[in-house]
């Protein structure tokens, strides 16, 4: 989440950054209808992964690292290209698997949890994602700890979605070796 939160805070700094790399002053910013696109795709995909029917204790793990790689590379695409028309279909489909993986997360977090300790639960991720957030914003866009420009900002949130989908492909792989019993937790 809070991954997310800096790249739904920050885009529109990029989109501005790229412009004027391009120096381009005549180009018709359409930043409202790439977030509304953004939130109607990240809705559909919700809606659609809602409907499959996987077990997700099995294909879970893979289907988060494949879904981190996905927003890595479209976030290390928005960081090198210079038109801004594929940086919005950048941010959509990054938006759309954002969205996806936290309704599939959230829903199986549901599941295992007793009724009662939904809020507590859900409150504790949100609160250790505004203290990530409050990390890198004072760190790192104020500049506290290191000064960076939004680019370079960029590639930190895809250096940290590749480190999330190593965890996920690692997870995975301790999971299958734990299912073939070559592996055994105490």
């Amino acid at each position: 989440m809070g991954g997310y939160l800096q790249v739904y805070a920050y885009i529109n700094v990029l989109y501005t950054y790229v412009l004027e790399e391009n120096e381009d002053t005549e180009f018709t910013l359409y930043n409202g209808a790439a977030e509304s696109l953004n939130t109607l795709t990240g809705a559909l995909s919700a809606f659609a992964i809602s409907k499959v029917n996987w077990n997700w204790y099995s294909v879970g793990d893979i289907f988060f690292a494949v879904g981190s790689i996905i927003a890595a590379v479209v976030l290390l695409c928005c960081v090198y290209c210079r038109n801004l028309w594929y940086i919005y279909g950048f941010y959509i489909i990054y938006g759309m698997m954002y969205q996806t993986m936290l309704t599939i997360a959230e829903s199986e977090v549901a599941k295992r949890l007793n009724k009662k300790c939904y809020g507590l639960i859900f409150g504790f991720n949100t609160f250790i994602a505004v203290c990530i957030n409050t990390i890198i914003i004072y760190g790192v866009i104020q500049g506290h700890f290191i000064k960076i420009n939004i680019a370079q900002q960029f590639l930190i949130y895809t250096v940290l979605y590749v480190v999330l989908a190593l965890f996920f492909f690692g997870s995975s792989i301790l999971k299958m070796f734990k299912d073939e019993g070559i592996v055994e937790y105490n």
